[in-house]
């Protein structure tokens, strides 16, 4: 399979739609820069005037800069002297004060990487709002993907369906939780389809049901039918490609429709490794060019020098097509060296032994 990194989308703050974004955005300050974000000066009528005393007004401010101006600092001073300025007061008790916390969290996760301070002030918006459905769903992500807290993150994920069923994102990080770390592949099939269901243009849903049809259902047309639907509602997305054209060339046996795929997603990203790997591996085995093999394993490599198996695969090509044997042993024992560097002990005792048996024969 080529490499799919799963998409966990951060909640969208409750503030945005007042501020005249979009309600399904993900990312609201990348979403401000497409158009070149704001100027300078852009922020003179904006602000309201702060009371030096009044934590709802650091509070405000906050939320235009951060999602209005992407200006993560300043979102982060405000909302730090909000907090500082409620803090032991009746404002305490203000569902504001929680979203202050809230939106502190968001932006020490996604800009700061400050995982343990975005953790403290999730812990801290839910204890003063035990019904805040986007603080647990954002919490959970943190816990999966930063943490490795899988028992924390499903707890968070079971909260957060419980106060909002509807809610599809949830369903959709909850089965790939099941899915990678829990290894229940009926409860992860299930999300998917739940995720679906609710947000029936969801791409990435669709992708990972996909691919979970394709490796651990052996249900063929099903994943033909999921990556279809994948690159219909994104045309961009590299991995459904690549994908699809490993599931037509290994299952399907389209060879022809699996070189157009990694053609389209080399296309889409002349810098994508996989594609490329994928494309010499069909180009060797089932079209006999064994010249364009080699100069995609080149591309392989030359976009990811770490890339272990494209070296172990233009060895093997050197070796059988090429006789180049000065090539191939290199060539693995660069792979071996890989290999061992990136703790896949089994792969690099099987080229050890190769290099014996290539040395013995010189």
């Amino acid at each position: 399979m080529c490499d799919h990194a799963p998409r966990m989308p951060l909640d969208r703050p409750q503030e945005m739609p007042s501020l005249g974004l979009p309600p399904d955005l993900i990312d609201p300050i990348a979403f401000v820069a497409q158009n070149g974000g704001y100027r300078e000066t852009d922020s003179l009528d904006v602000f309201p005037e702060v009371q030096p005393d009044n934590a709802e007004d650091y509070y405000n401010r906050a939320v235009l800069k951060a999602y209005k101006l992407r200006d993560v600092t300043g979102a982060l001073a405000d909302l730090d002297e909000a907090i500082l300025l409620g803090r032991g007061s009746a404002n305490e008790l203000n569902p504001q004060y929680a979203n202050a916390y809230y939106h502190r969290a968001v932006l020490k996760q996604i800009k700061l990487d400050d995982v343990l301070g975005a953790l403290s002030d999730y812990d801290r918006a839910i204890e003063l709002n035990p019904q805040f459905v986007d603080a647990y769903y954002n919490r959970g992500i943190l816990k999966q993907t930063k943490l490795d807290d899988v028992s924390g993150a499903l707890a968070d994920y079971n909260r957060t369906i419980e106060l909002n069923p509807k809610f599809a994102d949830v369903y959709y990080s909850r089965a790939i939780l099941e899915e990678t770390k829990l290894d229940d592949i009926f409860g992860a099939f299930t999300d998917y389809n739940r995720a679906i269901k609710l947000s029936p243009q969801f791409a990435d849903a669709y992708h990972h049901r996909a691919n979970l049809k394709q490796t651990r259902l052996n249900d063929v047309p099903g994943a033909l039918t999921d990556y279809d639907k994948t690159i219909e509602l994104n045309p961009q997305d590299i991995d459904a490609y690549c994908n699809r054209a490993i599931l037509k060339q290994f299952r399907l046996n389209d060879v022809l429709g699996a070189l157009a795929d990694y053609d389209k997603a080399v296309e889409i990203n002349p810098q994508y490794a996989n594609a490329y790997y994928n494309r010499a591996s069909l180009k060797t085995s089932k079209l006999n060019d064994v010249h364009g093999a080699l100069i995609d394993y080149h591309k392989a490599i030359e976009m990811n020098p770490q890339y272990a198996s494209a070296y172990e695969g233009r060895a093997v090509l050197k070796q059988a097509k090429f006789e180049d044997l000065h090539g191939s042993i290199q060539d693995l024992e660069r792979a071996a060296t890989l290999y061992k560097q990136q703790g896949n002990v089994e792969d690099w005792q099987d080229i050890i032994d190769r290099l014996k048996e290539l040395e013995n024969a010189i």
